[in-house]
């Protein structure tokens, strides 16, 4: 349907909406702490992060998981009854 130039145009508009929509959370971040100040709020929001990857990666193999045995049903069925 779309072409290379239209494929690589919908990647390029893809991602410059998810960096333009991200910014202000970045943006709105709180600064490391200063010297002897306690790193326990730092290295809990990067494990927090970390988790939170972890979390949508395992969500995202259960998805493609249950798609592909969807599709895998939907070719046994055509493949029983190919007149249907």
């Amino acid at each position: 349907m779309l072409g290379k130039f239209g494929k690589k145009l919908l990647t390029l508009m893809t991602t410059m909406a998810a960096v333009l929509l991200s910014s202000p959370v970045v943006f709105a971040a709180e600064a490391l702490p200063g010297a002897g100040e306690s790193y326990v709020k730092v290295i809990f929001t990067v494990g927090a992060m970390v988790a939170a990857g972890f979390a949508i990666g395992l969500g995202a193999i259960g998805a493609g998981a249950g798609i592909g045995n969807a599709a895998n049903g939907a070719c046994q069925a055509v493949r029983r009854n190919p007149g249907v």
